[in-house]
């Protein structure tokens, strides 16, 4: 019974990314078939669920609706013929003579002081916030790898290098400083 009802889901699943490539490519009727994907759809977690329960039934819904709709892109792929390209002379590139330094600082800046300064907001958010320890800690591990890549953009997207890079390079001081200066 599981196997019929995973069959007649997944069939639910294809005809609902069917309805909504047509509901794309169509102007009239649009509201219906976009009806009609979604009541697809609709049953096709409702035999999901009822084959394998809530837990695993939404997981396979999403995923089997990505999957169907991946197979369907790649069915839609169009292959062109290459065009020639023309030779073209481009200006030779003029090279600063500092870009060794320019691109060291890049480095540092981005690199083990942006992560200092998200580790320090990170150990100052899990030794001073007021929630449980557990809460504390798992909040804290997440908040730094986004901090981190917050703070690698900045650098990187900065015109001026210095200035993130010492701000940065203040605020992972001012942190563990105060971190370590707290006793909780």
């Amino acid at each position: 019974m599981t196997v019929l009802l995973s069959l007649v889901a997944i069939c639910c699943s294809s005809v609902a990314v069917l309805l909504l490539w047509m509901a794309w490519r169509r102007d009239h009727r649009r509201r219906r078939l976009l009806a009609g994907s979604l009541i697809a759809w609709v049953i096709a977690l409702t035999l999901w669920t009822t084959a394998f329960g809530l837990e695993v039934g939404i997981p396979l819904t999403l995923e089997t609706a990505a999957i169907v709709a991946f197979v369907f892109i790649l069915s839609r792929i169009e292959f062109r013929t290459p065009r020639i390209v023309r030779e073209r002379y481009a200006p030779p590139v003029v090279r600063s003579r500092n870009r060794w330094l320019r691109g060291t600082i890049l480095g540092v800046g981005a690199g083990p002081v942006a992560f200092t300064a998200s580790t320090g907001v990170g150990v100052l958010f899990a030794t001073t916030a007021p929630l449980a320890d557990a809460t504390r800690l798992m909040l804290a591990g997440l908040l730094i790898p986004s901090l981190w890549g917050a703070a690698m953009t900045l650098v990187l997207a900065s015109r001026r290098l210095l200035l993130p890079s010492a701000g940065l390079l203040g605020v992972a001081i001012t942190t563990i400083a105060t971190s370590v200066m707290v006793v909780r």
